[in-house]
């Protein structure tokens, strides 16, 4: 029997966006952390600059530093370095998306190699290929999805934040992408088992 083995544009679904978020988040956290303590030492202010927000007294914005280049910050210290920001930040995320989504598919066991491995013990051959080479075709697959996937993903991420989501995309993209993660996983087990031997299957006809 022939089939299709499907790999999705969004390989790697939201994990490069939320592993580039968490690493964003912790550099922020350290980089004020260092300067509130080392106040005194001008050269801090190359990591970044925090003001108090004027409308709230409360929160503090950045303005200024290695950092305010990496976030969609709606201040700035000059019109310059207000104008570069939504560049250096949509770059910033979209090269760390696509640096995560290849480094994940190596670890996570999606990779190429360990999906030709899944091919072999369930005895599925790609049709016009040998055994030794199907390692090699889902390699030139694979990688070029999850990069592709992630870079898109994360422009458009970019792009929503530099225009005042706040943080709205962010959460729309992954709730959305892992919601669909989530009716694929469902879909699939609902084919491979035939409907009611199916954990959902099963969930809906004990009611």
């Amino acid at each position: 029997m022939a089939s299709v083995y499907p790999i999705k544009l969004a390989y790697c679904g939201a994990l490069p966006l939320v592993f580039t978020y968490a690493l964003l988040f912790n550099l922020n956290i350290f980089g004020f952390t260092l300067v509130q303590i080392f106040k005194s030492v001008p050269q801090t202010a190359y990591v970044g600059v925090w003001e108090i927000d004027p409308f709230t007294g409360l929160a503090q914005n950045l303005s200024g530093g290695v950092l305010y280049f990496l976030s969609s910050s709606s201040s700035g210290s000059s019109a310059l370095a207000a104008l570069a920001r939504p560049f250096t930040f949509g770059v910033f995320i979209v090269l760390v998306s696509v640096l995560f989504a290849r480094v994940w598919t190596g670890i996570s066991g999606s990779s190429g190699r360990d999906l030709a491995k899944q091919f072999k013990e369930q005895d599925i051959a790609l049709i016009g290929h040998r055994d030794v080479a199907v390692t090699r075709e889902l390699n030139k697959i694979i990688p070029v999805a999850a990069a592709t996937g992630a870079a898109i993903i994360g422009l458009v991420v970019a792009i929503s934040e530099n225009l005042g989501s706040r943080g709205e995309s962010v959460s729309a993209v992954i709730g959305l992408l892992s919601a669909l993660t989530i009716l694929e996983g469902v879909a699939t087990e609902w084919q491979q088992t035939g409907g009611q031997n199916s954990q959902i299957g099963q969930a809906f006809g004990q009611q």
